[in-house]
């Protein structure tokens, strides 16, 4: 199986546990998401703890169809960089501070392909 089949497995996964596992009196930890995936045989490697240390809180939305993940991070332009990639699919909530960064750096993205 190739690796692109075997993230998509794992997204699919992830899906299963946040859908299953997780509401909004019911977050789930990293560690939590890695003994899951371990129990149905995914490797889960050490990505999620190396992105996000191991006090990451994930829940599923009421809506069913969204997810709320809390962490703690450094507001960074890496981490600007690294929330853009998501596009509309994200939505920060707090702090304002990242927030008001993110907006600014989006302004600055529509200025410059500004048509």
């Amino acid at each position: 199986m190739s690796g692109n089949s075997n993230q998509k497995i794992k997204l699919l996964y992830l899906l299963d546990i946040f859908r299953k596992y997780s509401d909004e009196q019911n977050p789930l930890t990293t560690n939590d998401i890695i003994q899951y995936l371990e129990k149905v045989g995914v490797e889960s490697e050490r990505q999620i703890i190396d992105k996000f240390g191991d006090d990451i809180y994930i829940r599923n939305e009421p809506d069913n169809k969204n997810f709320f993940v809390s962490t703690k991070a450094f507001d960074s332009d890496g981490l600007i960089g690294w929330l853009l990639q998501f596009g509309g699919d994200i939505k920060v909530v707090s702090p304002q501070s990242l927030r008001d960064k993110l907006l600014e750096k989006i302004k600055n993205l529509v200025e410059i392909y500004k048509v």
